[in-house]
C-alpha cells in the first residue's frame, strides 16, 4: 500500500502543472502563445476587460536557453500573419510610417520601423537585412 501511494505522488508530481491548475492559482491567464506557422508564434496579451491589447508576432522559441542571434522571420511573411489577425478596418485609416533609430545596449537591437494607424501601432524590429526581421508587434492604442 505504501508503494502504491508512493507511485501515485510521484506520478503526479512528474505530470506537472496543468492550464486548469495555474488558472486556479493564479487567475485568468494575461496572454497566450498560439502557433501561427511552424516554427512562428503569435503571443496575445490582455488587457483587464479580456480584450486583446498587443501581439507579438516572433520565431518560436523552446529551448531552455532563448537566444535570438539566428531566429528571425521574414517581414513578408510577418506581415502576411498580421493581415490575418488584424483587417484593415480593425486597424483603423493609416497615419504614418516611422524609422525608429533606437538604441538599446548592449546589443543596440531596438531599431525598427512602424506603422502607425487610427486604432493601433505595428512595429517591425529590423535586422541589418530589410526583408528578415527578428519579430513585429502590434499594439492597439487606449
Amino acid at each position: 500500500m505504501k508503494i502504491l501511494v508512493a507511485i501515485l505522488l510521484v506520478c503526479s508530481a512528474l505530470a506537472g502543472q496543468s492550464r486548469v491548475d495555474l488558472t486556479k492559482k493564479y487567475g485568468a491567464a494575461a496572454s497566450e502563445t498560439f502557433k501561427a506557422r511552424p516554427g512562428i508564434s503569435v503571443t496575445a496579451t490582455y488587457g483587464p476587460t479580456g480584450g486583446i491589447t498587443e501581439l507579438l508576432i516572433a520565431p518560436e522559441s523552446t529551448g531552455l536557453i532563448r537566444s535570438k542571434r539566428n531566429q528571425r522571420l521574414s517581414k513578408d511573411l510577418a506581415t502576411q500573419i498580421i493581415n490575418e489577425l488584424v483587417s484593415a478596418s480593425q486597424r483603423g485609416k493609416f497615419v504614418m510610417s516611422t524609422f525608429m533609430n533606437i538604441m538599446c545596449l548592449p546589443e543596440n537591437d531596438c531599431g525598427g520601423t512602424s506603422d502607425d494607424y487610427e486604432k493601433l501601432t505595428v512595429y517591425f524590429n529590423t535586422t541589418d537585412k530589410a526583408d528578415i526581421i527578428n519579430y513585429a508587434v502590434v499594439q492597439w492604442k487606449k
